[in-house]
């Protein structure tokens, strides 16, 4: 008997697997990489990525006022890059899901325009998208060797497989790209997030001065127009400044 039942659930086990293969049978390939599957799963061509955070979750507050700790980053096209095998996905699952109706939910696809400005590695003309998931994503190196979160990075390029799903909020429909797994494909100029740039902010030195007021300011150690009262420091004035 227990050979039996041994020999069922080593059946179950090989027929589960056999499914899940069947589900993730690649239907579309393209030659920069993007792959569609049959389950609507999609690989997506070679992205720049920023705002990673691949190491710990991080929490964040949804449309609803709910906090959820995910991993994830912003994946950036390049301009022009064929993004339509995850254009594809998101209709064809929507679809699968809600009917025609599907047809019309929106893809998760943004222009970059708006960010250029506003964060380095953005270009006008190009796409890019959030994406992220509850789960730490799957990993694996440019020759599928094994690696760390860390390697992952806000200016790295890689290559992302995500799942789709459907959402529904406050009368905005559409269908996101989960984040299922990466492979880092190579190393390229680190991002900062964006903001002001310290250059326009601050003087050049020649030498390393220190500062020898101990504290104590005098006329001397004011332009014309801040120079204070009384000799003391201005209200708010920055020991760094």
């Amino acid at each position: 008997m227990a050979v039996k039942r041994q020999l069922r659930n080593g059946k179950s086990s090989r027929d589960k697997d056999k499914k899940r293969d069947k589900e993730m049978r690649p239907i579309k390939k393209l030659k920069n990489g993007s792959v569609l599957y049959s389950n609507f799963w999609v690989r997506g061509p070679v992205s720049r990525l920023s705002f990673v955070n691949f190491e710990t979750a991080k929490e964040r507050e949804d449309d609803d006022g709910n906090k959820k700790a995910s991993y994830g980053c912003a994946a950036l096209f390049k301009k022009g890059a064929d993004l339509s095998l995850l254009k594809e996905a998101c209709r064809r699952f929507a679809i699968q899901e809600k009917g025609e109706r599907g047809a019309r939910y929106k893809n998760p696809l943004r222009l970059q325009d708006d960010k250029v400005d506003d964060y380095d590695g953005f270009t006008e003309g190009a796409y890019y998208f959030n994406t992220s998931s509850k789960y730490r994503p799957s990993i694996t190196g440019r020759s599928k060797e094994e690696i760390e979160p860390g390697a992952f990075y806000s200016g790295c390029y890689a290559q992302l497989l995500f799942r789709p799903y459907i959402y529904e909020v406050k009368g905005n429909r559409g269908v996101g790209l989960g984040l299922a797994a990466a492979q880092f494909m190579e190393d390229g100029e680190p991002l900062g997030g964006g903001g002001v740039d310290a250059n326009d902010y601050f003087d050049e030195h020649e030498s390393e001065e220190v500062d020898d007021t101990d504290g104590e300011y005098g006329d001397d150690d004011y332009e014309e127009d801040t120079k204070p009262r009384g000799g003391k420091k201005p209200k708010g004035a920055s020991e760094f400044i």
